[in-house]
This record gives structure tokens, C-alpha cells and sequence, in this order.
């Protein structure tokens, strides 16, 4: 099981917005309980986060699969990230729920290309981080 998570920040001050801290904090935790799991199946999900910035936003809302990669077991999303989020007190859970949607739609896509996907070790993991960061 692997969880990657990138941020794609197209301003320098967004490096220092709640939004960043908060996806920082989740890759952290990610790694922290990644260790401690045995790997359930060999699929790699990457989640890229687009923040918005005065010189630069995401040309599309919402979630969308970027790429699949069957050699490499890899599927990888973009989120578009609402402006509103950037300094938002509950950047924390905005960014475990994008990742808990992120797993139920691999989920959903592997499902129909016939490819296994353990979503409820992901899920799991990614409550137990929720409960741990967020009030």
C-alpha cells in the first residue's frame, strides 16, 4: 500500500498557507503509519493538490485521474483546490477527506480494469490519521 500526496503550489506565500502546512502534516502521518502496515497490495496512489494563486489556478474543479500506469501499478489524481481552502481552519480534514475520496474512486476505477484495491486498509489508515490531527 502506498500513499503519496505533492503539492503544485504556483505562488511562493501559498508555501506558508494552512492549506500547506496541513497537506505537509498528512504526508508525514501517511509515511509514520505506512511503516507500521504490511503492504496489502501493490498499488501506488498519488494524489497532486493544486492550489490556486494570483498568477496561476487549475484549469478544472474538482478531482480528476491524471494517469494509470499498469507497469508500475500507479494511478494518479489532481485535485483542484478551492480558493477558500487555503487558510481555512479545517484544511486538516479537508485534506485526509480529498485522500478518502481519492481512495474510493481508485477503488472504483480499478474495480473496472479487473484490478484488486484493499480500499478499506487505505481507509483505515487515513481515519486513524483524521482522528489523530483533527480536534
Amino acid at each position: 500500500m502506498a500513499i503519496s500526496i505533492n503539492a503544485f503550489i504556483p505562488d511562493s506565500e501559498l508555501t506558508e498557507s494552512k492549506l500547506h502546512k496541513s497537506i505537509i502534516l498528512v504526508a508525514i502521518k501517511i509515511q509514520q503509519q505506512s511503516k507500521s502496515l504490511s503492504p496489502v497490495d501493490s498499488i501506488k496512489l498519488e494524489v497532486n493538490f493544486m492550489l490556486p494563486g494570483k498568477t496561476d489556478t487549475p484549469s478544472f474543479k474538482g478531482m480528476r485521474i491524471r494517469h494509470f500506469d499498469l507497469d508500475t501499478n500507479q494511478v494518479i489524481f489532481d485535485v483542484s483546490v478551492p480558493e477558500k481552502m487555503n487558510e481555512s481552519p479545517h484544511s486538516n480534514r479537508y485534506v485526509v477527506a480529498v485522500l478518502m475520496d481519492a481512495v474510493d474512486n481508485a477503488a472504483e476505477f480499478l474495480q473496472e480494469q479487473s484490478i484488486l484495491f484493499n480500499t478499506s486498509s487505505h481507509q483505515t489508515m487515513l481515519e486513524a490519521i483524521d482522528k489523530e490531527i483533527t480536534p
